[in-house]
């Protein structure tokens, strides 16, 4: 559950307060009758201090393994971000370039029909469904695109030919106020 850098930042903050609870008391003394912050209070002995004990995490504490896949995520607010790509992403994905994306929502004028059912037979749903070039992306396939997220090939368009891709969203003026964007797209390896 914890990423490798999560579980170094814990272990070195366990570490931190035992070593506090070893150099704090003869300072607490001190500053008897003053309120003082523990964090303050170890500042102030870590900077005076000739040398600070080492101190291991106790036996027994052990941290959840990290996790070893990617896992999609679906149904969010479409909205631009920043970059979305991440280590163990690209570890489940295969990169398929740069593609044009625009945005359609399900009305007549926008998806040619006003049923909002998808050429894979779904329901359209925003931050799931993209439309796509089946012969680039077979329908089904999961689909990173960066700065978006994730979706689903559900539908087509007679517009969508090759590196283009149309992210469905809720409204039509949504779709208009987002426009036409250039992202890098991954889809997942089987």
């Amino acid at each position: 559950m914890f990423t490798r850098k999560s579980q170094r930042v814990i272990s070195a903050l366990f570490s931190l307060i035992l070593a506090l609870t070893i150099v704090v008391p003869s300072n607490a003394q001190v500053m008897a009758n003053r309120e003082v912050s523990v964090v303050a209070m170890a500042s102030a002995d870590l900077s005076n201090a000739v040398s600070v004990p080492q101190v291991s995490v106790p036996t027994g504490f052990v941290l959840e393994e990290e996790e070893t896949e990617y896992v999609p995520t679906f149904g969010y607010k479409v909205i631009k971000k920043p970059s979305t790509i991440t280590e163990l992403m690209l570890a489940d994905y295969n990169s398929l370039g740069r593609f044009k994306l625009s945005f359609y929502c399900a009305c007549r004028k926008c998806n040619g029909n006003s049923h909002g059912i998808t050429a894979s037979g779904t329901k359209v749903t925003e931050g799931r469904t993209i439309a796509v070039d089946k012969r680039k992306i077979p329908l089904g396939s999961v689909v990173h695109i960066d700065g978006f997220g994730d979706f689903i090939a559900e539908d087509t368009g007679s517009a969508i030919k090759g590196n283009r891709i149309d992210i469905f969203v809720n409204s039509h003026a949504r779709a208009y106020q987002l426009g036409i964007r250039y992202a890098d797209v991954y889809i997942k390896a089987n």
